[in-house]
Formats: C-alpha cells, sequence, structure tokens
C-alpha cells in the first residue's frame, strides 16, 4: 500500500517519496510520478526498480548516503535526475533518516521540489496528532494568518511555529512547535513535554 494514501498528499503539488536502506522506492504521491514523467504512481513504483539508477551523477547519490548516515537529514539538496523519456531535470531535496529503537536506518523519506528557490516561497508542516483539519490528541490551533502576514509583509519566513490544544472552557493545555518539513519536533529531554519550549526542531538521527 502507497504510504502517501492520504488526501492531501495525492493533491499537494510537492513531491513526496519514502525509500529502503537499498533506495527501492517504497512510496510516493502524484507529484512524483510528474516530476519524473510518468502517467501514474502505478507506472513509476513498476519501472522504477531502485533510485539510485535515476541519479545523473553517480556521486551526488554516494554524498547523500554518507550524510544521511552522519547527519540523519538533508536540507535544499540539489540533485541532477534522469526522467522517464530521457530527459534530465534538477530539483531540490530535503529528507530524513528513519531509524528504530536502535539507531538502525530502516528507511528514508523526503520531498522533492522542482523549482531550486521553493523553500522561499513554501514549507509544509504536518501536525501529528490532529484529525483532518482539527480534533484528536494533538494541538490543532495555529495562527496562520499571522505566519503568512510576517512572511509576505515582512520577509520573515517561518522556520518554527506554535502549535496549540485547548480545553473545553478555552484554556491552553498543550503547546508544540510545528517544524518545516523533514525536520520534527524533539523533546529536549527534561522540560514539561506539554510545554512547546522543551521541543526543538531537529532530526530523530
Amino acid at each position: 500500500m502507497n504510504g502517501f494514501d492520504e488526501p492531501i498528499f495525492r493533491r499537494i503539488p510537492v513531491a513526496f517519496y519514502r525509500t529502503s536502506t537499498t533506495g527501492k522506492l517504497i512510496a510516493a504521491n502524484p507529484a512524483l510520478a510528474n516530476i519524473l514523467g510518468f502517467d501514474s504512481i502505478e507506472e513509476m513504483m513498476t519501472t522504477l526498480e531502485t533510485v539510485e539508477t535515476i541519479y545523473m551523477e553517480p556521486l551526488q547519490r554516494a554524498e547523500w548516503l554518507q550524510r544521511m548516515a552522519t547527519e540523519g537529514v538533508i536540507l535544499d539538496f540539489d540533485v541532477h535526475l534522469s526522467r522517464l523519456d530521457g530527459s534530465t531535470i534538477w530539483v531540490r531535496d530535503s529528507a530524513r533518516a528513519i531509524r528504530d529503537e536502535e539507531g538502525t536506518i530502516q528507511y528514508y523519506e523526503g520531498v522533492l521540489a522542482k523549482d531550486a528557490a521553493a523553500r522561499d516561497y513554501a514549507r509544509l508542516y504536518l501536525m501529528p496528532g490532529v484529525l483532518h483539519c482539527a480534533g484528536g490528541p494533538g494541538p490543532d490551533r495555529v495562527d496562520w494568518l499571522q505566519a503568512v502576514s510576517d512572511w509576505v509583509e515582512k520577509g520573515k519566513a517561518p522556520d518554527r511555529l506554535l502549535a496549540s490544544k485547548v480545553d473545553g472552557n478555552g484554556k491552553v493545555i498543550l503547546t508544540r512547535p510545528l517544524c518545516p518539513y523533514p525536520l520534527v519536533a524533539i523533546w529536549d529531554g527534561k522540560g514539561d513535554t506539554a510545554v512547546a519550549e522543551s521541543f526543538a526542531c531537529g532530526t530523530r538521527g
């Protein structure tokens, strides 16, 4: 089953992917198929045996893997890829390594943008524990309007957003930072887990 079956992943124009440590494509959304020149996710999953084969410059793949092993996350990494029709394309890759409890990398997941400047005007923030639009155990309230206003009018890009959850009386009972994908909120190991200040944006690696 594709790991990006939720409607938001199928509609968003940003390419999502998940690959094994050997480069096998495990999951993707339609935007990735479009970037690589395939008509559908199914055609791409069937045809593309490993992502290793679409790197035009093998040294880029070697550097990508080395940085994943040592840093666990890559932001804005420019790569030269081949498409199904034989043409090539430069994309900007941001990804993270997903590890098990023993620290062994299980797989990689990330996003590709055709526009190298995409991060200058677009960021993705996932909201763990939140149902569609609102509800669920996670903090589901964010001042999106202020964030957009600050970015557009003041040039202040949101490196981190504050999300909160309130009880039936309107009292804030939980806050968390929302981090630009592929970064996640990581607890500092000592602070109050209900307070956003106890978390920093980073990667579990």
